[in-house]
């Protein structure tokens, strides 16, 4: 029995508008609180905007890639050679951009260490720095240099698929282990501090969500690392659709679950605001429910005889009425 052609069209597409849901509704908590503190603008907020503009515009590039059949076999190898330079010159754009979100993020969670846990103590600013200078200089300049060295490549070698590019496929495993390097690097950067804090059961709960979703994300970033290290040791070939689809989803993933990490952290005056409101349209709609539950009509055969139909306008007296 023959395989059936790779296919993941649909999947594709629902798991980028799933992630760009997610991230929009934790940006508008994230907003709605500092609104609340009335906070000013901080280098945090600034590099968490920024990376909610290079989501929304990799999003776009991720939809349109999918659209003319990154992630189906068939609709690929139907394309034209115009097409497929304009494919390959698009999916090297939206590299870019996911490379420029990966370290927004980061830098965004970063700068939020500073601001809350201030610079004071050596050790934790000598950590801090080093994980800057881990992300800027070094994690951002082979990202893009790899990518740059594919794209060259490329150019020069246009019949030649990108899934059969055997440097591709070692810098796709370099870059995730790299990017596996800064996420732990981040995520027990505060560890010592937090475990040393002494705050109410609801925000140590808080926090562990929190820390838990940073496990994740960097859980997704182990098993993309892990994966790609694998299929290059094996040697297994990869389709082109099968490669980009891969790609594809963790890229959409990673930046997903780093956005929404890094503005859950302060929505804490939204998520109280809203859950508040929550409880006060529960018990208004409980007590209009109690209001406007009328005695049965005296024509019905197991109402009691003399029993007295009172108005809506009497029952809220009634109750309103003191005591005794």
């Amino acid at each position: 029995m023959s395989t059936p052609p790779f296919d993941k069209t649909a999947e594709v597409e629902a798991t980028i508008t799933l992630a760009f849901f997610l991230i929009t509704a934790g940006l508008c908590l994230h907003e709605g609180s500092r609104k609340i503190r009335k906070a000013c603008l901080t280098a945090y907020d600034v590099l968490l905007y920024f990376a909610y503009v290079d989501v929304l515009a990799k999003d776009i590039i991720a939809l349109w890639l999918v659209k003319k059949g990154a992630c189906s076999d068939v609709a690929y190898l139907n394309q034209n050679h115009h097409e497929k330079i304009l494919f390959d010159n698009v999916f090297f754009a939206l590299a870019g951009l996911r490379a420029a979100t990966t370290v927004s993020v980061k830098l965004a969670v970063l700068f939020l260490y500073k601001q809350v846990f201030t610079l004071d103590n050596r050790r934790f600013r000598i950590a801090w720095c080093a994980c800057f200078l881990y992300l800027v200089p070094c994690f951002l300049t082979i990202d893009l240099t790899f990518y740059g060295i594919i794209f060259a490549n490329k150019r020069r070698t246009p019949h030649v698929r990108l899934a059969d590019f055997q440097f591709g496929k070692i810098a796709h495993v370099v870059v995730a282990w790299l990017n596996t390097i800064a996420d732990m690097s981040i995520l027990t950067l505060p560890l010592p501090y937090l475990l040393k804090l002494r705050v109410q059961r609801s925000q140590k709960a808080a926090l562990g969500v929190l820390l838990c979703m940073g496990f994740l994300a960097t859980a997704g970033t182990w098993a993309n690392a892990i994966l790609l290290s694998v299929a290059l040791a094996k040697g297994r070939d990869m389709s082109q659709a099968y490669s980009s689809t891969v790609l594809l989803i963790a890229s959409v993933a990673e930046c997903a679950v780093g956005v929404l990490c890094a503005c859950l952290a302060t929505s804490k005056p939204a998520v109280s605001v809203l859950w508040s409101w929550l409880k006060a349209v529960s018990r208004g709609a409980e007590t209009h429910r109690e209001f406007t539950e009328l005695p049965q009509r005296a024509d019905n055969p197991e109402t009691r005889p003399g029993v007295k139909v009172l108005s809506v306008e009497e029952m809220v007296q009634m109750r309103s009425r003191p005591a005794g």
